[in-house]
């Protein structure tokens, strides 16, 4: 991991000194720093990646518009995703001198939806020793529609508005850590019966018996108003997830706590792969 964010950096910073003397005097600026994007996410954008407008201004710091890409499900389908705008606060070659370089973006969501999705910053900190990268987004609002690609037999019909915060940090000298805090209010939203099928592994056999096993076949849906969703990784190894759902009508008022076992070595991959986020592959 540091040899790979020591020859990104250095890449970064190289292309953009590239770009910046020569590219740019050539009107192909834009297309080089697709090319240098879809290089270093080809893993989970199988370079799909295109925008619509990009420079480097005269103090190397990096500007892009309307960015574009698909990711791969689960179960194979491709999801067009979309970005406002990514902004670097700093020269490019920032990481390579040991200096904090921060990206910031507006409006990460699924193409064409309506809510203005997933604002936030991503700091790059270079260094041999010494290298850390800190994420952190608000979740402004995203529709619980807009994500039913990844589960469609579970969530197909949900709906609801997402709010909330996501943060991660890793590096050399600190544990990786991710924490997602995200929740629906009032006026809620629907989920299908199915939904719950799968919290019945984490519940007592007294709530599966007076509640669960009474709820009608997968293709109702059951009205709530409130929901919420907390995942924090409590070691490099295990994580800790609380759900809560509130249908009063039902009556229902779910709580599920879990742990979450992983792999030390590929402990975010694989939970990007056990929430149903993407198709990932292993480098």
């Amino acid at each position: 991991m540091n040899k790979k964010l020591i020859s990104l950096s250095g890449l970064i910073a190289g292309i953009a000194i590239l770009v910046f003397f020569f590219f740019q005097h050539h009107g192909m600026e834009k297309h080089a720093l697709e090319w240098l994007l879809n290089q270093n996410t080809q893993d989970a954008f199988h370079r799909t990646v295109r925008l619509e407008g990009a420079h480097i201004d005269s103090l190397l710091q990096l500007h892009i518009r309307n960015l574009q890409a698909e990711i791969t499900s689960k179960n194979g389908a491709a999801v067009p995703i979309e970005m406002a705008s990514l902004d670097s606060e700093g020269p490019l070659w920032a990481p390579l001198a040991g200096i904090p370089l921060t990206f910031h973006w507006k409006n990460l969501r699924i193409a064409r939806s309506r809510e203005p999705g997933v604002h936030g910053s991503l700091l790059l900190q270079g260094g041999l020793t010494s290298w850390k990268i800190n994420v952190r987004g608000q979740v402004e609002s995203l529709d619980l529609q807009d994500l039913v690609w990844m589960d469609p037999e579970h969530f197909k019909g949900a709906s609801g508005k997402i709010k909330g915060l996501i943060a991660g940090e890793g590096g050399a000298l600190v544990d990786p850590s991710l924490e997602l805090r995200l929740e629906i209010v009032k006026p809620g939203g629907k989920l299908p019966a199915s939904t719950f099928d799968l919290f019945r592994p984490y519940l007592p056999q007294s709530v599966l018996e007076t509640k669960l096993n009474k709820l009608s076949p997968s293709s109702r849906l059951i009205g709530y108003n409130r929901a919420s969703f907390w995942i924090k990784n409590m070691s490099a190894d295990k994580m800790k997830a609380e759900i809560h759902i509130l249908a009063p009508d039902y009556p229902l008022d779910l709580n599920v706590n879990m742990e979450i076992r992983l792999d030390e070595k590929n402990a975010f991959l694989e939970l990007a792969q056990i929430m149903g986020l993407l198709e990932v592959k292993s480098s």
